[in-house]
C-alpha cells in the first residue's frame, strides 16, 4: 500500500515539470490531471481494500484465538474432573485397603490370643498329666494269668474254627480213626457239613461241636451236637478240616441240637422265674374294676 501512495505522489510532481519542459497544449495538462486523480482514487480504493483485508484477518485471528482458548479451557476442565474422579477412587481404595488391613490385624490378634490360650491350656493339661503320672504307682503286669503259647503247637480262635468243613471217611462209625494229616484230603472222603459252633462246659472244657447239615449258606440247615470223639480236626496240605466216621445220613438221624441247656437260655429262664416270684398275682374288683394285690 505504501508503494502505491509513493507512485501517486511522484506522478503528481512530474506533471508540472513535464508541462514546463515540453510546453504542451492545455489538453495534455487536463489529461494528466485526470490521470493523477484517477491514480489517487485507485490508491484510496486499494488502501481501503487493504484495511478491510487487515480487519478481516484480525477478526479471523481473534475468533481462532477465542476458539482455541475455549477449547483449552474445556480440556483443562475435563482433565481436572478426571483427576478429581481418579483422586476420589484412589481415596476410596485407600480406605478399603485400610479397613482390610485393620480387619486382618484384628483377626491376627484374635488368632494369637486363641493360640496363647490353647498353649496355656495344653501346658496346664500336660502339667496335670505329669503330676497324675507321678502320683500313680507303677503296676507290673501279672505273669500267672498268661497262658503258655507254644509256636510249635499253635492255638486257634473259636471264630476261626466255626465254618470249617466236616468230611466223612465213609467208614463204619465204630472203626478206628484214619491218619488226620497228609498232603491232600483223601479221595474217598466227602464234604457233608460245616462246624456251626463250639460247646464249652462250666469247667471251660470243649465237650462238643454243633454241626450244620444241609441248607444253603447256613439257611435251612439241621443242627446236631457231636462229641469231640466223633469229630476230630485234621490238616491236609494247606487245608484244615474236621473228620468224622459218621455218614451224612447217620448225622442227619441225630436229634436236633437243643440250646435250652446253654447259658443264655438257662439265665433267661432263671431271670424269668425270679421275676415271676417277685410279682404278686393281681385280683380284679368286680364292683369297682380296679386290680388289687392278693392277700397271702
Amino acid at each position: 500500500m505504501k508503494r502505491l501512495l509513493m507512485s501517486a505522489a511522484i506522478a503528481a510532481l512530474a506533471v508540472p515539470a513535464f508541462a514546463q519542459d515540453t510546453a504542451e497544449p492545455e489538453t495534455a495538462v487536463e489529461e494528466t490531471a485526470q490521470a493523477a486523480e484517477d491514480a489517487a482514487s485507485d490508491a484510496a480504493d486499494a488502501t481501503a481494500d487493504a484495511a478491510d483485508a487487515t480487519a478481516d484477518a484480525a477478526g479471523d485471528a481473534a475468533d481462532a484465538a477465542g476458539d482455541a482458548t475455549m477449547d483449552a479451557a474445556d480440556a483443562t476442565a475435563d482433565a481436572a474432573d478426571d483427576a478429581a474422579d481418579a483422586a476420589g477412587e484412589a481415596a476410596a481404595d485407600a480406605d478399603a485397603a485400610a479397613d482390610a488391613a485393620g480387619d486382618a490385624a484384628a483377626d491376627a490378634e484374635m488368632t494369637d490370643e486363641a493360640t496363647d490360650m490353647e498353649a496355656t491350656d495344653m501346658d496346664a493339661a500336660e502339667g496335670e498329666m505329669v503330676e497324675g503320672e507321678m502320683a500313680e504307682e507303677v503296676v507290673a503286669a501279672p505273669t500267672e494269668a498268661q497262658p503258655d503259647m507254644d509256636p510249635a503247637k499253635p492255638s486257634m480262635l473259636a471264630s476261626w474254627v466255626e465254618g470249617l468243613q466236616v468230611f466223612t471217611t465213609n467208614e463204619p462209625s465204630g472203626s478206628e480213626w484214619s491218619v488226620l494229616e497228609g498232603d491232600a484230603i483223601p479221595e474217598g472222603w466227602d464234604d457233608i457239613a460245616d462246624i456251626g459252633d463250639i460247646v464249652i462246659n462250666s469247667d471251660h472244657e470243649v465237650v462238643g461241636y454243633v454241626i450244620d447239615i444241609g441248607g444253603f449258606l447256613g439257611i435251612g440247615a439241621k443242627e446236631v451236637l457231636v462229641s469231640t470223639e466223633a469229630a476230630k480236626m485234621g490238616t491236609f496240605g494247606n487245608d484244615t478240616v474236621f473228620v468224622t466216621n459218621y455218614t451224612k445220613e447217620e448225622l442227619g438221624a441225630l436229634p436236633d441240637f437243643d440250646d435250652s441247656m446253654m447259658i443264655p437260655a438257662v439265665l433267661s429262664a432263671d431271670d424269668a422265674a425270679a421275676v415271676d416270684g417277685a410279682v404278686e398275682p393281681m385280683e380284679t374288683d368286680a364292683v369297682e374294676g380296679e386290680a388289687e394285690p392278693a392277700n397271702n
